[in-house]
């Protein structure tokens, strides 16, 4: 779909992923070009798709992580002078504040955690949440500063609690547009987020667990007050 699309990307896979990254991880080089031919099944779902079936020509790249573990990116961007391998690590490292958003959504926002069925509901209650996670972020960034300020004595530098700031943001967001000083509750909430903050400590890593916990899916009945 990218291809066709005539959009670049930057995806990890799995070693076992296509026979052709599998030979790649044998063989120990840093980067191939190589041309994936697709499954039975993955033919079948590009063709549900109205998707082209034909052998897609890529490129794979080797990311030696701190761990030992042997990372394989793989990538539209064909040209090695132009793109070359040092880059990669980098650029597969900027997906993650995107993949925090859509944790944030997901978990904080309880984005899917709907409140009726009709679409105007389904509208509401998303752009009604997307609004709210927005005005935060801004908030966010002026109360950033407003800790700056305060904590700049400290040994380490402090970050704002977007979750705890987003809690705060939702209960009073219908207030910003009812009260007749909606600036001075903007400031009281500056504050209030410049107060929960977390230290930040470069380098900081914890080993990840990969359990999988079961989630329980939204049902539509009653939806908490808070």
């Amino acid at each position: 779909f990218h291809a066709v699309e005539q959009r670049h990307y930057c995806a990890r896979v799995r070693h076992n992923f296509h026979s052709e990254v599998q030979a790649f991880v044998h063989d120990g080089v840093k980067e191939r070009i190589v041309s994936l031919t697709p499954s039975a099944a993955s033919a079948r779902q590009c063709r549900e798709g109205y998707l082209p079936t034909e052998p897609l020509q890529a490129r794979l790249i080797r990311v030696e992580l701190e761990s030992g573990e042997v990372e394989v990116l793989i990538t539209s961007l064909l040209d090695a002078q132009a793109y070359p391998h040092r880059l990669f690590a980098k650029l597969y490292a900027l997906r993650w504040g995107v993949e925090e958003n859509y944790k944030r959504e997901k978990q904080r926002l309880e984005i899917e955690n709907f409140s009726g069925r009709t679409p105007w509901v389904l509208l509401q209650d998303f752009h009604a949440k997307i609004f709210a996670q927005n005005l935060t972020a801004i908030l966010v960034c002026l109360a950033q500063w407003l800790a700056d300020e305060r904590y700049r004595h400290r040994q380490h530098s402090y970050r704002i609690n977007f979750a705890n700031a987003l809690s705060k943001m939702k209960n009073h967001l219908a207030s910003l547009f009812l009260d007749t000083s909606p600036l001075e509750l903007c400031w009281r909430l500056l504050q209030r987020m410049a107060d929960a903050v977390e230290a930040v400590r470069p380098g900081r890593k914890l080993p990840r667990n990969m359990k999988k916990i079961p989630v329980p899916g939204f049902q539509m009945q009653y939806r908490r007050t808070r």
